[in-house]
């Protein structure tokens, strides 16, 4: 692979070198090498790597909010159809596809508590604005409840990172299916929510 040149502008190197990750993430590879190793895979220097990632984890980080965005924001030509429940739910799964990318062990890894790019403040933000804009989307200028807005965001962000972790440590459970099992949950969890009974089909 050619070296990424240092001209090119910050978010187009760094989604450069992502997309060079992303055989490695998916492969579950890339937290089994150094970045000395990495970096000499995708050639490029370490020195580029430093340039625009942190750490390993930082890229991690990188790869699942960008790619959570990304799916969000193909979900969106579809939302005029949807109940705010289905953008809801389907908005959440948006935000576990990713993480299923990963794999059980970059994940561990980009959820470590220790991990500084880990920050549980910037992914209830990330939430909290995604699903502001379901509600907004759905209202049309009407007002909606602020504390509803809130409290789902607080409850499926929480709920977010029991799934992941369960499925961690159950990863050598062949009856345990990411997608299915969160789909459920996070359906099951938006019952709380007597506005959005009448919505379930």
């Amino acid at each position: 692979m050619t070296s990424i040149k240092t001209t090119l502008k910050r978010k187009q190197a760094q989604q450069e070198i992502l997309q060079a990750a992303l055989p490695y993430i998916e492969s579950g590879k890339y937290n089994q090498l150094s970045i000395r190793e990495f970096c000499h895979e995708i050639g490029v220097t370490t020195g580029m790597f430093y340039r625009y990632y942190k750490t390993k984890s930082d890229l991690l980080a990188f790869y699942a909010i960008d790619t959570s965005k990304l799916l969000f924001d193909s979900l969106k030509d579809n939302f005029p159809t949807m109940s705010l429940r289905e953008k809801l739910v389907s908005f959440c799964m948006a935000s576990i596809k990713p993480l299923q990318t990963m794999g059980p062990e970059s994940l561990f890894v980009f959820l470590n508590v220790k991990n500084p790019e880990c920050n549980c403040d910037v992914s209830r933000q990330l939430f909290y604005d995604q699903i502001r804009y379901v509600f907004d989307s759905t209202y049309d200028g009407h007002q909606y409840a602020e504390e509803d807005l809130l409290d789902i965001s607080n409850q499926l962000v929480i709920l977010e990172k029991g799934i992941v972790y369960e499925w961690y440590s159950r990863q050598d459970d062949p009856t345990f299916e990411l997608m299915p099992v969160a789909e459920h949950c996070f359906d099951k969890a938006l019952d709380a929510y007597s506005f959005l009974n009448d919505e379930k089909s």
